[in-house]
């Protein structure tokens, strides 16, 4: 596999040369998202991705406390 993000011409490095040189680089960022789009509730893989945090917030709470995972 070939990345060539970097590169001469690379799609992030584009982007990146593109944010230094904005004006206004919250506005920019706003206005040319990078990467995917966030995932929420109406999100196919919601239920997935929701376990994930629940059984990481449980993991956290019962370190906190002190309990054995």
């Amino acid at each position: 596999m070939k990345d060539n993000s970097l590169g001469d011409g690379g799609d992030l490095k584009v982007y990146l040369e593109r944010l230094a040189s904005a004006d206004n680089v919250q506005n920019f960022v706003e206005q040319n998202p990078l990467g995917q789009i966030a995932i929420t509730e109406r999100s196919q893989d919601w239920g997935f991705y929701s376990q994930v945090i629940d059984t990481c917030l449980q993991s956290e709470l019962q370190n906190d406390v002190g309990l054995p995972t």
